[in-house]
């Protein structure tokens, strides 16, 4: 899975439900706990890339894979 994001803070939230919905659809058995972890990791990631490494500009991308 691949996605690209601008550097806006509202798109964390949309990268850590595409993430989980994708997680979802494989049918893996991931415990609750375990989605919510994972989902944490990924929007302090996504939060970190576009604070601290684009700066907060928009017109600079996030990368996830």
């Amino acid at each position: 899975m691949e996605m690209q994001l601008s550097s806006e803070i509202k798109n964390i939230k949309t990268a850590s439900a595409t993430i989980i919905g994708y997680i979802k659809t494989m049918r893996a058995n991931v415990h609750k706990d375990t989605l919510f972890d994972i989902k944490l990791c990924i929007e302090e990631a996504v939060r970190n890339a576009i604070v601290h490494g684009n700066k907060t500009k928009e017109d600079l991308m996030v990368d996830i894979s």
